[in-house]
């Protein structure tokens, strides 16, 4: 039996290829993730060359569902094949060499993975509620093609960092 979180990111590992129309001069491009299996809601990502930053908003709708539980999500290496198999993902996006699992402080978000979007700006909580997050993140990159989010998968994991 597929896994809760794989079976999600079958509709999340294709979605990073899509950039949007020409948008405002102080924007760039966008890309965006939707979940609709279990967990319901997307991820956004827009360009902001103004700031030199990425927009990430991420709005959760349901799904997750353990209460006392904060859940993890990163941006992975490749897509999610379409058996869902998260593990085929590969490891989080670093590009600057930092292995999975390496600890990833706020305050110094440049020694972080590019990909541990939560050890950057924290876990989603687990609710009944919509899980709502807006954030700048200055290292998430568009063009060079080691470091790129375009053509990856975003995963979000089970509270204790399974798929």
């Amino acid at each position: 039996m597929k896994s809760f979180f794989a079976i999600l990111a079958i509709f999340l590992s294709f979605t990073l290829l899509t950039l949007s129309s020409p948008l405002p001069e102080k924007t760039g491009r966008s890309a965006s993730v939707k979940f609709d299996g279990k967990v319901k809601g997307f991820v956004k990502f827009l360009e902001n060359k103004e700031k030199q930053s990425t927009t990430v908003t991420v709005k959760i709708f349901s799904g997750l569902t353990n209460l006392t539980g904060l859940y993890p999500y990163h941006i992975h290496q490749h897509p999610v094949p379409e058996s869902g198999n998260c593990t085929l993902a590969g490891a989080h996006l670093s590009p600057n060499g930092y292995p999975d699992g390496a600890p990833c402080d706020p305050a110094t978000a440049y020694a972080c993975q590019e990909g541990d979007l939560s050890g950057k700006h924290g876990k989603l909580p687990g609710s009944k509620n919509v899980v709502f997050r807006q954030y700048e993140d200055p290292f998430l990159q568009w063009d060079d093609p080691n470091a790129t989010i375009r053509g990856r998968s975003v995963v979000i994991h089970y509270p204790n960092g399974k798929y």
